[in-house]
């Protein structure tokens, strides 16, 4: 009976043991489980804070590319309005450029002792712009300006006009030396400035050309 409680006891013990060991494993397994717990969590936030990270610079980006936009369409709406109203200014120049062409003419004529010819008594058929009488010969200077706002039209326009002046060299007195005055601004597009016809020759020159080239056929 002895041995047999010693054999109990000794067993008793083992299980004890074995009890604190299982115990033991258990606690480091609820220790990884804690830790792997944890670190999921962890990912987990990190993981939110990316996409809120994310989310945050796709905002941005959105908020910049509006800003982008809106002021790509600020600065179109600008330059289209600075060029409406460049042009507006160039058309009120070309409206105008009739009549400053025929008061620099008077004045210069004026100045020279020239004599200069009203439209209606001008004795020949048709009526240029400006007509000027020197030595006996009727000068013509006729204003040409664009007609619309596409000046790629405009050297086609003058070359159709030198042939137009045709009608007035074949009448009596008139010099054979013409010329069409257009406004400054259009020079750069004009390209050819002479033209020597049959049996006339048409020059393209601007106002302030208009001086000395009148003096110049005294």
């Amino acid at each position: 009976a002895h041995e047999s409680d010693d054999k109990n006891k000794q067993r008793l013990q083992e299980l004890e043991k074995e009890k604190a060991l299982l115990i033991q494993q258990m606690e480091e397994q609820l220790r990884q489980f804690s830790k792997a717990k944890e670190e999921v969590v962890a990912y987990q936030e990190r993981q939110e804070e990316q996409q809120r990270q994310y989310e945050y610079k796709v905002s941005e980006l959105n908020a910049l590319k509006r800003q982008m936009d809106e002021d790509r369409l600020r600065l179109q709406t600008e330059r289209e309005n600075e060029l409406r109203e460049q042009f507006e200014k160039m058309k009120q120049t070309w409206k105008e450029h009739e009549d400053k062409v025929q008061s620099a003419i008077i004045e210069i004529c004026n100045k020279l002792g020239i004599e200069y010819i009203d439209k209606e008594k001008i004795p020949f058929k048709g009526k240029p712009d400006n007509t000027i009488k020197i030595a006996g010969e009727y000068i013509i200077f006729d204003a040409k300006s664009p007609q619309g706002d596409d000046l790629t039209n405009f050297p086609k326009y003058i070359r159709n006009q030198t042939e137009y002046i045709k009608k007035y060299i074949s009448q009596e007195g008139v010099k054979r030396d013409i010329f069409l005055v257009i406004p400054s601004n259009t020079v750069e597009v004009i390209g050819n400035t002479h033209f020597n016809m049959t049996d006339y020759r048409v020059y393209v020159v601007t106002i302030d050309a208009l001086e000395p080239i009148i003096a110049n056929l005294l």
